[in-house]
């Protein structure tokens, strides 16, 4: 495990919504491991409830979340789950594809 002077200070947080911006819809796979502690399933649920807090968890699937919606929102509570991982673990993975403009959404997916 990693010294706590090793965990970068959290980054300042950026407004939700600069109205200048066009929002912008994305889907999005997301995978977190939080590695070297024993109750990492723990840290997973809990952070997966970040997700569904913002409103943006759609599904989940083995050793993924299908997460939705704008994409500040979505970045937001990625940054939130990892952030509380990262309090956790000395050693966190966390893996995101994001898509813009998906057509899966318009057809339920």
């Amino acid at each position: 495990m990693c010294p706590p002077s090793a965990v970068p200070e959290p980054a300042p947080t950026a407004p939700a919504n600069d109205e200048s911006l066009p929002p912008v819809e994305v889907a999005c796979q997301w995978s977190l491991y939080p590695l070297g502690i024993e109750d990492h399933m723990d840290v997973i649920y809990r952070v997966i409830g970040h997700t569904k807090e913002a409103g943006v968890f759609t599904r989940g699937q083995h050793f993924v979340s299908r997460l939705d919606g704008e994409l500040g929102a979505v970045l937001g509570a990625i940054r939130r789950s990892f952030e509380d991982a990262t309090a956790h673990a000395g050693h966190v993975v966390a893996h995101v594809t994001l898509s813009a403009n998906s057509p899966s959404r318009k057809h339920g997916s």
